[in-house]
């Protein structure tokens, strides 16, 4: 419970942050994209850039964390392929 509390606090501190500059820039702001022109509060601007980022740096972090797990799952398979080995070699030395 602690682990998520911890976790939560810099999320909740960057997110009260982007309020406080969406609040303080309330102009308006003409953002060029590829094909298109969006003219819009540079809050919103603000806004979508940080949303768009988390989720871009939530994506990163779930991939290097479905390796680690499936790194993880490969070495747990081999340490229980090398202990089966031990115990058949062990047990084949008491029969002998």
């Amino acid at each position: 419970m602690l682990r998520v509390i911890v976790s939560l606090i810099p999320v909740l501190v960057l997110f009260l942050i982007a309020f406080i500059l969406g609040r303080y820039n309330a102009n308006d702001a003409v953002v060029n994209l590829l094909f298109m022109r969006v003219e819009t509060t540079m809050a919103m601007v603000i806004a979508v850039t940080l949303f768009v980022g988390f989720l871009l740096g939530l994506c990163v972090v779930s991939l290097g964390y479905l390796k680690l797990r499936l790194q993880n799952r490969k070495l747990k398979k081999a340490i229980i392929k090398i202990s089966k080995q031990s115990a058949d070699s062990s047990s084949a030395n008491k029969v002998s």
